[in-house]
């Protein structure tokens, strides 16, 4: 089945929606049943399931009962556009380049080869300025640009476009930063002595539309202070600084792992690293792999029989999609189950360190299998195994 089938499809799916109208819990349902099917119809490079869900049960959800056919139809039909935006980004260290000089997945453009609403928001923004947007979202794209660092010369360097095409705005913001990331890995291996870097933001504007907007290209959400994680965090201040333990350094490394996943890698290899991070935390040794990461990491993230039978299947498919991954075979972006592997690695620290904490834990196995010393994760989790 094409792309364009399958979009198609699944636009159907939501139009069914319209005669959920009158029942909302089972039109959530239902919506939540189609969110999911954005994985399996492997169109989540041109959705993100999130965004979907949000426009099923809130922007169209929220008004329901007042639609009718047509404008729910016409609200459905909007969702499903497929969008064509261009980015640009200022890399400022190129110079002496070519104009309209192919890199990549773009092109290398002076500013003055920029289109006019780009250049217009680009001086605007050198000075701390923020043109062509409502007033309430004005104030905010202020206050997260006062945090990145901005060229005061949008002359210097040279300017990457990059033209992507989604379904979400997410979507086609995110390739571009990836396509941009990439087209730089080629000047990173011809030059390696320079080094260059993709800009905090960059400027896009949407095929057939005169007008500009800012993107930033990392996460600049607030989080405010919470004295909850106090303890939490004292605690991980000391696995962070100063471990005292095989299983502590393990956890060091852990944290490593996910934020490689979190801000160095391509979406479609982030489960790699997550799933790493739990089996650098249960797995000590190269043998039964699959069979150890499986029942020790159900029994650690599950206290009930048939959760763990749960979490030993969901372990199973991260597992052999990690293997995938590590072996070259082709892989494509889960949403879910990225998802789950993260979640997945953060739980496992939460509970080794409770463990460390209250059963005096050291290390994920002995030093000499022949000998019990009471301290391990594999003697721990050998005596729930044997003594059920």
């Amino acid at each position: 089945m094409s792309e364009t089938d399958r979009i198609k499809r699944l636009k159907s799916e939501c139009l069914k929606l319209f005669q959920f109208r009158s029942d909302h819990n089972r039109y959530k349902k239902e919506a939540d049943k189609i969110t999911k099917r954005v994985v399996n119809l492997r169109l989540n490079h041109m959705i993100d399931p999130t965004h979907l869900k949000f426009s099923l049960l809130i922007r169209i959800g929220n008004k329901l009962s007042s639609l009718n056919r047509e404008q729910f139809d016409k609200l459905i039909e909007d969702f499903f556009q497929v969008k064509k935006t261009d980015y640009y980004f200022q890399i400022s260290e190129l110079e002496k380049f070519p104009d309209n000089y192919q890199l990549g997945h773009g092109v290398l453009l002076t500013f003055d080869s920029l289109p006019q609403p780009v250049k217009a928001f680009a001086e605007k923004l050198s000075e701390g300025k923020i043109i062509n947007v409502e007033p309430e979202r004005e104030r905010m794209l202020e206050e997260i640009f006062k945090k990145i660092i901005v060229p005061s010369d949008p002359r210097v360097g040279y300017w990457l476009k990059i033209s992507t095409h989604a379904i979400s705005g997410i979507i086609r913001s995110h390739n571009a930063s990836e396509f941009a990331e990439e087209s730089l890995d080629i000047l990173r291996i011809a030059t390696p002595t320079s080094r260059v870097h993709l800009p905090q933001y960059a400027i896009g504007m949407n095929r057939g539309e005169n007008k500009a907007f800012p993107k930033a290209t990392g996460s600049f959400s607030r989080l405010p202070y919470a004295p909850r994680k106090d303890k939490l965090i004292a605690r991980l201040n000391d696995v962070c600084v100063n471990p005292s333990s095989d299983l502590e350094e393990r956890i060091k490394d852990a944290l490593h792992f996910i934020r490689i996943g979190d801000n160095f890698s391509p979406d479609h290899q982030r489960l790699f690293y997550y799933v790493a991070a739990i089996e650098h935390l249960i797995i000590s040794g190269i043998t039964e792999l699959t069979h150890k990461f499986r029942e020790r990491g159900a029994i650690l993230l599950a206290d009930k029989e048939n959760r763990r039978l749960d979490r030993s299947d969901r372990l199973k498919e991260l597992y052999e999609a990690r293997s995938k991954i590590a072996h070259g075979e082709k892989s494509e972006y889960d949403f879910f189950l990225t998802f789950d592997a993260r979640y997945y690695a953060r739980d496992c620290i939460l509970k080794i360190l409770y463990l460390i904490d209250t059963c005096g834990l050291k290390r994920v196995s002995p030093k000499d299998r022949k000998k019990k010393t009471g301290n391990t994760l594999e003697e721990y989790l050998d005596n729930i195994i044997y003594s059920g």
